[in-house]
């Protein structure tokens, strides 16, 4: 082996040897590539972890504003029925668009349609359609409080049982009609 051959090949070991050295460095640089992102998803499971936590916060956003909607809804019949005195088709819409979105939150919150085994103990159906919007506005600020005041981990029992109250509520409006 001639002097050339062996200069080469100890250049190529020592050239192997920093690659290898320089690969078990401590920071995240690549000697191939660019920076390596400990911040981001090292794996699918991380990434479909990841996905669901964004969907929880997006599920729990929805069902807040789902809140706010009824809360501005029953505020809005309530001024509607100090004004003339009655609602008009056009108010009974919007009961029934308030009974929607309790349902859909109902539903998120865990609660069940099961109208049959319903045993609370509600006061009294309202009198008047008056009393029964007034109710309708307050039982709908209660369960936005209440919805504001859970985080998307927690079920609160408050919270459904003041979804049934506004659905019994709405089902009085909806047949007074």
């Amino acid at each position: 082996m001639t002097i050339r051959s062996r200069v080469l090949t100890i250049l190529l070991c020592l050239l192997a040897a920093a690659m290898t050295a320089a690969a078990q460095g401590a920071d995240n640089r690549s000697i191939f590539g660019p920076p390596i992102d400990k911040d981001g998803p090292t794996g699918l499971q991380e990434t479909l972890y990841r996905m669901r936590v964004q969907q929880s916060k997006k599920e729990y956003d929805d069902m807040l504003k789902r809140g706010e909607e009824a809360v501005r809804l029953a505020e809005d019949l309530d001024r509607k029925l100090e004004e003339n005195g009655r609602l008009t088709p056009t108010d009974f819409a919007k009961v029934a668009e308030v009974e929607k979105l309790v349902k859909k939150i109902r539903s998120e919150l865990g609660g069940s349609d099961d109208e049959a085994d319903d045993q609370t103990d509600e006061v009294e159906k309202p009198a008047t359609t008056k009393d029964a919007v007034t109710r309708l506005r307050s039982a709908a600020a209660s369960l936005y409080d209440d919805l504001k005041r859970t985080t998307r981990f927690t079920i609160s029992a408050t919270a459904i049982e003041t979804t049934n109250a506004i659905l019994k509520v709405a089902r009085f409006l909806r047949l007074a009609n």
